[in-house]
């Protein structure tokens, strides 16, 4: 196959059939399919140009890797470190039990002080191996002396088959940086002095919601006996007020027996700004909220772009004649700095690694 031929080949790699290999659903191969699988061979096994410098190698590894991830795995190139936008991901050491790794991983700003204690891998790692494997990833340890944050991948083999001379890729997309915790905040709001009337929209749109381990909630939900879905607080712009950067307090009012408690959190898909509420008295007793719904502010658009500001509605059962007794007290965390992507890719053998 010539070098024209590959590449355009290449072009009919489906991102649709990568997806639906991946997620165990049925590919159907047409001959143009097959020419392109071909083609996807044809530039890993090029030993002449390096992978990761070839254009189309991403494509052609994912095509490869959703048809046969132990084909694919072999024949990627082992590189223990990656650079890009100035930061280094490095594997520093592997220990292997049977099924089960576990993988120590570096990250280090070669050129300035991006990375801290803080820096979170913000749910963009991919872990990749020859066979159906789990894997987990969490933050270990920073060393502020050399400015490097190392985390532990931990990965166990489903099918228990021992790892043993396999390949392992793990990825990163994106780095979050400037995290910051707040926990126990006291809210600037009165309960006793709440609108018993607060203005309510049927508009929103809704990301998802959650509800509390109570006996019958899920009953009282679907039947509807509590008003869970059709209306959230309807917020005035000009009464909003900030609890930390990038988290503000837009509603809040009492109806139908029902507290309602609402906060905006900015641009979550770059910030993962996010938080929790829930009621105290005097005595530091908690009353959690009997559920919560998260919904899109206006302009936000199905891809990722426009509006990304979230909205997270609050809303706890509690008598009326018992607002006065309760603060609102939450736990925040917030990132403002801005994701850094850089796409960074190690694979290594893990019998090398030990």
């Amino acid at each position: 196959m010539k070098t024209e031929d590959i590449l355009y080949a290449l072009t009919d790699v489906d991102e649709r059939d990568i997806d639906a290999a991946k997620n165990g659903r049925r590919v159907r191969f047409t001959p143009k399919k097959i020419v392109a699988l071909a083609a996807a061979l044809a530039v890993l096994l090029a030993c002449a140009v390096p992978v990761a410098a070839a254009p189309v190698s991403r494509p052609a590894y994912e095509l490869v890797y959703a048809v046969s991830p132990a084909l694919a795995q072999r024949l990627k190139p082992v590189r223990r470190s990656d650079v890009k936008e100035g930061i280094q991901m490095e594997v520093i050491s592997a220990q292997i039990s049977g099924a089960k790794a576990e993988i120590l991983v570096a990250f280090r700003d070669l050129e300035g002080d991006r990375i801290d204690a803080t820096t979170d891998l913000f749910d963009s790692y991919m872990i990749r191996s020859p066979y159906d494997a789990m894997g987990t990833c969490r933050f270990e340890s920073y060393d502020e002396a050399t400015g490097t944050a190392v985390y532990t991948v931990l990965m166990e083999n489903m099918g228990g088959k021992p790892y043993k001379g396999d390949k392992i890729t793990f990825s990163v997309y994106e780095l979050l940086t400037g995290k910051r915790d707040i926990n126990g905040l006291t809210l600037p709001l009165d309960l006793s002095g709440v609108s018993r009337d607060p203005a309510l929209t049927d508009n929103a749109d809704y990301r998802g919601g959650s509800y509390a381990d109570t006996p019958g909630i899920e009953d009282r939900l679907s039947s509807g006996a509590i008003r869970q879905l059709g209306s959230v607080l309807a917020a005035d712009p000009a009464d909003e007020r900030m609890l930390a950067e990038g988290v503000y307090l837009t509603a809040a009012g009492y109806t139908d027996g029902f507290l309602r408690v609402q906060l905006r959190f900015t641009d979550i898909l770059r910030t993962d700004n996010h938080g929790f509420l829930w009621l105290e008295d005097a005595q530091g007793n908690r009353t959690e909220p009997l559920f919560s719904e998260s919904f899109w502010a206006e302009g936000h658009l199905n891809n990722g772009t426009g509006n990304n500001d979230s909205f997270e509605e609050y809303v706890f059962e509690i008598p009326e004649d018992r607002l006065a007794e309760y603060v609102v007290k939450g736990d925040l965390t917030t990132a403002n700095g801005g994701p850094i992507v850089g796409n960074w890719e190690i694979t290594f053998p893990l019998e090398q690694a030990q």
